[in-house]
């Protein structure tokens, strides 16, 4: 066993927006289709 060194420290360099691609996209819209349906309306 390691003897205790502290809190651990997370750090990371994702920009404050990070951008979604349309695989991304498409996962999600995928995924929240039946709620999006019901604020938006269906697509035509």
């Amino acid at each position: 066993m390691r003897e205790d060194d502290g809190p651990v420290v997370v750090t990371d360099d994702w920009p404050e927006q990070v951008p979604i691609g349309d695989a991304e996209l498409r996962a999600i819209e995928g995924h929240m289709r039946q709620a999006l349906d019901k604020l938006f309306g269906p697509l035509p």
